[in-house]
Order: structure tokens, then C-alpha cells, then sequence
């Protein structure tokens, strides 16, 4: 266990990122109806890395956030879910991360992914890829969801799914 950090700090990291890879396996068993968009930058994103970035972000939340200050850096944002050209993957994504939290409504689910725009200032913070690989991702092959917790410049502790 990294020193200085509160085990339940791991213990939630962990958590999260668990429940977050069981999200990812079921999106990736039924690939055949995997909606994604291609970003700027010509990379996909599909309805995987927005749920993930979601199921964190609630998980971490809901175990070390009770005054409302986590910061999180996350790879994702809503802006592309919210043209109504993606209305489709916005809906598979609001329905993926209700089949793991049935209360949470679209606006919550957009809330989720975007409070992962913090810009890495800051003493202590998160970051998050939530699929790193997703081209891999698409193929049915190896990826990653990569968590850490940044202090003072430095990876605190790091969680990989």
C-alpha cells in the first residue's frame, strides 16, 4: 500500500474503477451496436468512455466527496454528446450508466462526465482516462481504464482496470 495515502481512498479507487471495467465488458460484448463519434483529433470515443467516465466520477463521489471539492481531469466531455446529430450515442450512454444507477436521470449523467474538466491545478486531484485504447476497445482487444490520484505534481496512487 503507497504510504500516506488513507486506505479508503484506495479502497474507492479500486472500487471504482472495478465496477467501471464490469460497465466497459458489457458495452464491449455487444460491439456490433457500439455507437462512437470520431473527435477533432480524428481519435473515437464511444458510449464506453463516456459511461466510464461517468460510473467513476459517481463512485468517487459518493465515497470521498461530501462537501462537493473532488477535482477530477477526465479525457471526455459532453460537448459532442450534445449536438443533436449525436442523440443516439447520448441515449445509449444515459442508458448504460442507468442500468448500473436506475435513479440518475440524462442530466446527471452529463453533470458525471463533466465534472471531469478540471484543468490539473491544484494541489491534489485525479485524473482519468476512461478507455485508454479504445480503438482497441472497438477491436475487441486489450485496453485500459486508468485512474490516479496526483499530489504535489506526483501519481499518489494509481488504480488500472
Amino acid at each position: 500500500m503507497p504510504s500516506g495515502v488513507d486506505p479508503a481512498t484506495i479502497t474507492a479507487a479500486t472500487e471504482a474503477v472495478a465496477t467501471a471495467c464490469h460497465v466497459a465488458r458489457a458495452i464491449q460484448r455487444r460491439l456490433d451496436q457500439v455507437i462512437q463519434i470520431t473527435k477533432n483529433d480524428r481519435s473515437p470515443v464511444t458510449v464506453a468512455d463516456f459511461a466510464v467516465q461517468a460510473v467513476v466520477t459517481q463512485c468517487l463521489m459518493e465515497r470521498l466527496d461530501p462537501d462537493g471539492s473532488l477535482l477530477i481531469v477526465g479525457e471526455e466531455s459532453t460537448s459532442d454528446l450534445e449536438a443533436d446529430e449525436h442523440i443516439l450515442i447520448r441515449r445509449a450512454v444515459v442508458q448504460t450508466v442507468q442500468q448500473w444507477r436506475p435513479g440518475l436521470c440524462e442530466d446527471d449523467v452529463l453533470a458525471l462526465i463533466n465534472r471531469c474538466q478540471h484543468d490539473g491545478s491544484g494541489r491534489t486531484f485525479w485524473t482519468l482516462d476512461p478507455i485508454d485504447g479504445t480503438k482497441g476497445f472497438l477491436r475487441g482487444q486489450q485496453y485500459a481504464i486508468a485512474l490516479a490520484r496526483v499530489t504535489d505534481g506526483k501519481v499518489e496512487c494509481g488504480v488500472l482496470g
